[in-house]
C-alpha cells in the first residue's frame, strides 16, 4: 500500500430501491406480522422498513403472550423513518388499541404518507373479534380516509357492513337491504361481494379489497375503486398453512405501489405473488404453520414477471429476460428469452386457454362531429377504463395489455359505445402480440429508458 491508505471509490453507480414501511406487530415464530411483512417486501424487490406496534409470542399452535409498544415508541419509530428515509408506500397491520392507531394517524398526517395500504385484522378465522370496539371505531375513523386502499377479508367486511347499517350516519339499519334486494350483510356470493365492496368503499371514502379467501369455489377478490368493481381473479392453492397469508398480500400490495404500479396492477401482481408462495408448500411447525420462504415470489417479482397455473396444478412462472434462464424448485418453472424467435405459451387458469399476451394501441373517435373529438373519445376511453385491464392514455392513443381475446374484446366494447350511438365510427387498432410475457406496458418503456440512458453515459 506504500503507506497510504486503500480508498473504497464511491464514484460507481449507486442501485436504490423504493422504501416501504410496515406498521405492525411482531411475529416470534416469523409466519406474519413485520417479519412477514419484511420478507415480503425484500422478495417484491422494495427496501422494507418497520414501525413495531406489539411484540408477540407465538408459534404455529398459537398466541401466548402479547405485549403492546407504548404509543410514544411508537410515534419515535414512525419519525425516525420519515426524517431520514420517507417511505414511498406505508402497510398497516393490526393494531390493538385506540389509542395507538390515533398516534399512528397523527403522525402519518404529520409527514404526509402517501400509498397508505391497510389490513384492518379486526376478526379471527374462527369468528372471534381480536380488537375492541374503541379501536374498531378509532381505526375506521382515523385510518381508513389515510388509506388509499383497504383489504378485509370476508367476516372482516361483514362487520363493517354491520359497523355501516348501525352506526353510520348515511345507513340505518335497513338500508343495506333496501340498497341490495338482501335481508342481512352476510356475503355469501359474488354480487353481495360486489355490493359489499361499493358499500363500504363509498361509506369510508377509500378503495376496498374484498378478499375471497374465506369462499367455498375460489379465492377471487373484489377491488371496488373509484366507482369502478374489479374482479381479481385467484386460483385456491390446496396448502393448510395460511397463517401471515394476509400480512403478505397487503405487504406485496405497498411494495408494489412503491415501485409505481397502478393499484389494481399492484394488487394483480401480489395476488401472483402470494399464489406462487402457496404452491411452494412450506411446511413447518405443528399448527396452522408457516406456509412459504418467500423465495418463490422473489423470483418471480424481481424479473418483472407472472405467475400461471397450469391444469394439472403446478405453477409455471414467467418473467422477460435478455437471456435464456430455467429454474426448477417447489414444482415451478421459468423460461423466457427476449430474443428468442417463439416461446413458451402459458396457460389461462381461468380457463384451461394459452394465455396470449398482447399489448395493443387503441385509437377511438366519431366522425363527422367537427374538429373537437374529446368528448367522443372520453367515452371510449371510459368503456377501456372500466375493462380493468392495464392501461395508460397518451395524446393519441389508449395502451392496454391483456390477453388477445380480452383485448379484442375491449376494442370492440369501445368502438360499439360511439357506433350504437349512430355515429361512424373509427377504431385504430395496432397489437404486439407476444406468448410468455407479461408486464410489458410498463417493461418496453424501462428497455428504452435503459438503452438511452447507456448511451448518454
Amino acid at each position: 500500500m506504500n503507506g497510504m491508505t486503500e480508498q473504497l471509490d464511491t464514484t460507481a453507480a449507486q442501485s436504490t430501491l423504493p422504501p416501504v414501511l410496515t406498521i405492525a406487530g411482531s411475529d416470534s415464530s416469523g409466519g406474519a406480522g413485520i417479519q412477514a411483512d419484511l420478507k415480503t417486501m425484500l422478495a417484491n424487490g422494495v427496501f422494507g422498513m418497520s414501525a413495531i406496534t406489539a411484540i408477540t409470542a407465538q408459534n404455529t399452535m398459537g398466541v401466548t403472550g402479547v405485549q403492546n409498544i407504548t404509543p410514544d415508541m411508537v410515534a419515535a419509530q414512525i419519525d425516525a423513518v420519515y426524517t431520514d428515509i420517507p417511505p414511498a408506500a406505508v402497510k398497516i397491520g393490526m393494531v390493538s388499541s385506540a389509542e395507538l392507531i390515533c398516534t399512528i394517524a397523527d403522525r402519518l398526517e404529520a409527514h404526509h404518507a402517501r400509498h397508505i395500504v391497510l389490513d384492518p385484522v379486526m376478526v379471527a378465522t374462527s369468528g372471534a373479534k381480536l380488537i375492541d370496539d374503541d379501536a374498531i371505531t378509532a381505526l375506521t375513523e382515523r385510518l381508513f380516509p389515510l388509506a388509499e386502499v383497504i383489504t378485509p377479508n370476508i367476516p372482516e367486511t361483514e362487520v363493517l357492513l354491520d359497523l355501516i347499517a348501525h352506526r353510520g350516519a348515511s345507513l340505518d339499519p335497513a338500508k343495506w337491504a333496501e340498497d341490495t334486494d338482501r335481508e342481512s350483510t352476510r356475503i355469501v356470493s359474488d354480487t353481495a361481494m360486489e355490493d359489499a365492496g361499493r358499500t363500504v368503499s363509498e361509506h369510508y371514502g377509500c378503495a376496498v379489497l374484498v378478499k375471497g379467501g374465506h369462499g367455498v369455489a375460489d379465492t377471487s377478490d373484489l377491488l371496488y375503486a373509484d366507482g369502478v368493481a374489479t374482479w381479481i381473479h385467484g386460483v385456491r392453492v390446496d396448502n393448510p398453512n395460511t397463517h401471515g397469508t394476509g400480512c403478505t398480500l397487503s405487504s406485496a400490495i405497498a411494495s408494489n405501489l412503491a415501485k409505481g404500479e397502478t393499484l389494481p396492477d399492484a394488487i394483480r401482481h401480489a395476488k401472483d405473488y402470494l399464489t406462487g408462495a402457496l404452491g411452494a408448500q412450506l411446511n413447518l411447525g405443528h399448527g396452522s404453520g408457516r406456509w412459504t420462504t418467500h423465495g418463490t415470489g422473489a423470483d418471480l417479482h424481481a424479473a418483472g414477471g407472472s405467475l400461471m397455473a397450469t391444469p394439472d396444478g403446478t405453477y409455471r412462472i414467467y418473467r422477460p429476460s435478455n437471456t435464456a434462464t430455467t429454474n426448477q424448485s417447489g414444482g415451478i418453472h421459468m423460461t423466457i428469452d427476449r430474443n428468442a424467435v417463439t416461446q413458451e405459451v402459458p396457460i389461462d387458469p381461468e380457463t384451461g386457454k394459452p394465455y396470449l399476451n398482447t399489448v395493443a394501441a387503441i385509437q377511438v373517435s366519431a366522425n363527422g362531429v367537427g374538429s373537437e373529438v374529446s368528448p367522443y373519445v372520453a367515452q371510449a376511453v371510459e368503456v377501456i377504463r372500466e375493462s380493468g385491464l392495464p392501461q395508460e392514455t397518451n395524446a393519441l392513443f389508449t395502451n392496454v395489455e391483456g390477453d388477445l381475446d380480452e383485448v379484442l374484446k375491449v376494442a370492440g366494447e369501445a368502438a360499439k359505445k360511439l357506433a350504437e350511438q349512430g355515429y361512424r365510427t373509427s377504431l385504430v387498432l395496432h397489437m404486439d402480440i407476444r406468448p410468455g410475457f407479461t408486464g410489458q406496458l410498463t417493461e418496453k418503456p424501462k428497455i428504452v429508458d435503459s438503452i438511452l440512458s447507456g448511451k448518454s453515459e
